[in-house]
């Protein structure tokens, strides 16, 4: 029982790494129709943060995440989100900022790249993810590592301690709108987006099959003799 309690402490620990010696930056980015979405979060020691004030800290946290389209930067509009800044039990205190960004889809593919150049001195975690609505399939990712069978790593959501984890990568086409019509999903994370997806003849094709197969049983159904 000591060893399973044990095992899930470690657990918790591994999913929320916060403490009073190592700064931790969660990244979320989230693809719309026609819209970037950004999530940010920050846990800073309170140690680091000195003299300096809260709010002051804060501001130069959100100026430090960057978002370029096609090697373009594009201006991030900050959004109003609950507890910008709240202190925790772990001696660190942690700051929240949301963002978001208009794009114009180019109908071919697109690379996203959001950069966060945050507390560069500072010994560091990393943990992005990335979400993808119903117009865009992924071509590529910096959190998935691909081999000739498809994914081989999903980095999504873990914990690491690379610098190249500042860089958040993303190329991804937008798919036609008809065919967005057949996609149930509403958001999926990137992993799940990305592979074969359907054929563009195979959803009309169903639906001219059964069409045809419904013409022939009613045209079956006049030809049979009567009694």
């Amino acid at each position: 029982m000591h060893l399973l309690f044990l095992l899930l402490l470690a657990s918790v620990a591994s999913a929320h790494p916060v403490g009073a010696q190592r700064t931790s930056h969660h990244l979320r980015l989230t693809l719309l129709e026609d819209e970037v979405v950004v999530d940010y979060r920050a846990y800073v020691p309170a140690d680091n943060l000195q003299d300096t004030p809260l709010e002051e800290h804060f501001q130069a946290l959100m100026a430090g995440v960057v978002l370029t389209v096609d090697g373009i930067m594009v201006p991030l509009l900050a959004q109003t989100v609950e507890d910008p800044i709240a202190p925790t039990r772990s001696h660190a205190v942690r700051f929240r900022a949301g963002f978001r960004a208009d794009i114009t889809p180019s109908g071919t593919a697109q690379e996203f790249l959001l950069v966060n150049s945050n507390e560069p001195d500072a010994l560091s975690l990393f943990a992005s993810e990335i979400y993808l609505g119903p117009s865009w399939n992924p071509l590529s990712s910096s959190l998935l590592v691909l081999g000739p069978d498809g994914i081989e790593e999903n980095r999504q959501g873990q914990w690491r301690m690379e610098e190249e984890s500042r860089e958040l990568a993303l190329q991804a086409v937008q798919v036609p709108s008809w065919k967005r019509l057949f996609r149930g999903e509403r958001m999926r994370p990137v992993a799940n987006a990305f592979g074969p997806s359907r054929p563009p003849w195979a959803i009309p094709g169903l639906i001219v099959t059964a069409v045809f197969l419904l013409l022939l049983a009613r045209w079956r159904h006049r030809i049979r003799p009567s009694p």
